[in-house]
């Protein structure tokens, strides 16, 4: 198809950017810029008519164009080092970069992708007229709402800042202000406002700021839904940043700041999940169930209908089963398995976890209620001992953690180097009874 007039035709002149962008002109468009180009005085380098392009293109705009035929089949993949870093990621590179690190939650990652991008396209376009669209993630703890928050703005590369609403309180109450979020994040770009202002913020447990009609005044629910607003909706706002006599005033807007927050919602989750099980007559489809989280039922669960207003992306973040838990210990870049094997493969030593291990570790994690949370506090029980006594004994080369060493508590099964003492004397480092290094 050409890129120019969108004709089908069979390819004949490829060119592609430098950063490997595929570009293809049909022979009307290619005879059409070329003549325009000739009439601009860009002067012809070489025959063949795309080469040709290309060069002239280059002459004349000062970008990079190559002609794919002078290239070999590798060129139009380039190394993922070798793309602009200025080139935004789609919406599919982002969700794929999502799955290195998120196990699940594909519906959350595509519509968190497509966000994302949307967001950081009206900035880069500078489209203030284009109002941005804050995230709202709902589900049970541990399902990997913040996870997520933090992965994106790893993957985009922007500042973040991640807090907890429960601290918070109305502005001149006792307790962290509102503001404090701005200072956070400012205080991760290391003072530079300009960075801050095209950030990530993540305000975790939102729900716990629902208000109740109890007739006092709610300075940490409703207070601070209200302080809330303005911020998330964007305004500029005057931060103190720096400490003593170096503090000073500062603005910062906060109109090109992405907020995400999460929720557990817990009375509206139950809801749903006790629907999701009904039989018969009782049964609900999936469109109804997504209906449990509009504003409506947000805002009778005591969320302010102006807050909710402000968050429009709603996506509800399915419970982890057993076998996303077991994927979740060994499969993400930075799972809790590959860092203990990294830890001891410093050692010199080995770490296998087998199958009914980690079958026992997710079923546990599952019945405690905490989802992918819970895994790290069961792997770090179990580890304990085990990275206590492993650098005492370096003649260890391989440890093999088992169910029974999970469920039991038994010792882990080990291989050990009987020519070790043999080696390392050889090696001349063998340490004494008093710990010296023999000579």
């Amino acid at each position: 198809m050409c890129t120019m007039c969108g004709k089908s035709f069979n390819m004949e002149y490829p060119l592609m950017l430098a950063d490997g962008t595929p570009l293809s002109f049909c022979q009307d468009c290619l005879e059409s810029m070329l003549n325009e180009l000739k009439a601009k005085n860009v002067k012809q380098v070489c025959g063949n008519p795309a080469s040709n392009l290309a060069n002239m293109l280059n002459a004349m705009f000062g970008v990079e164009f190559i002609h794919a035929e002078d290239l070999d089949e590798k060129s139009f993949t380039p190394d993922e080092d070798d793309v602009d870093e200025d080139r935004l990621l789609k919406p599919r590179e982002i969700m794929d970069k999502l799955n290195k690190y998120i196990i699940g939650q594909d519906k959350a990652k595509k519509v968190i992708s497509v966000a994302v991008y949307n967001h950081c396209k009206r900035i880069k376009a500078n489209r203030t007229d284009i109002e941005k669209s804050n995230i709202m993630l709902i589900g049970s703890t541990g399902v990997g709402k913040t996870e997520i928050a933090r992965t994106i703005a790893k993957i985009m590369d922007v500042p973040f800042a991640i807090t907890d609403s429960t601290g918070k309180s109305e502005t001149g109450y006792v307790g962290g202000s509102v503001e404090d979020i701005i200072i956070r994040l400012i205080n991760n770009c290391d003072g530079d406002v300009k960075k801050a202002e095209h950030g990530i913020i993540y305000i975790d447990e939102i729900d716990k700021l629902a208000t109740h009609n109890d007739g006092g005044k709610d300075v940490s629910g409703g207070g601070v839904q209200e302080e809330l607003l303005k911020i998330v909706e964007g305004t500029v706002l005057d931060i103190p940043v720096g400490r003593g006599s170096r503090k000073k005033m500062v603005q910062i807007d906060t109109s090109n700041i992405l907020f995400i927050c999460g929720g557990a919602f817990a009375s509206l989750t139950m809801k749903e999940k006790s629907k999701k099980h009904a039989l018969g007559f009782n049964s609900q489809d999936s469109d109804e169930e997504e209906q449990e989280f509009d504003a409506k039922a947000l805002s009778k669960y005591g969320m302010l209908p102006e807050l909710i207003g402000r968050f429009p992306i709603r996506v509800k973040l399915d419970d982890l089963e057993v076998d996303d838990l077991k994927r979740i210990l060994i499969e993400p870049e930075n799972s809790i398995v590959k860092q203990y094997k990294n830890l001891l493969d410093l050692d010199g030593v080995e770490l296998v976890f087998g199958d009914s291990a980690l079958q026992f570790i997710a079923e546990k994690a599952k019945d405690s209620g905490t989802g992918a949370r819970g895994l790290r506090s069961i792997i770090e029980e179990i580890m304990r001992d085990i990275m206590f006594e492993i650098p005492s004994k370096p003649n260890i080369t391989k440890c093999i953690i088992t169910k029974e060493t999970v469920v039991d508590k038994k010792e882990p099964d080990v291989v050990v180097d009987d020519d070790f003492e043999v080696k390392a004397k050889k090696n001349r480092h063998v340490p004494d009874k008093k710990g010296k290094e023999t000579a």
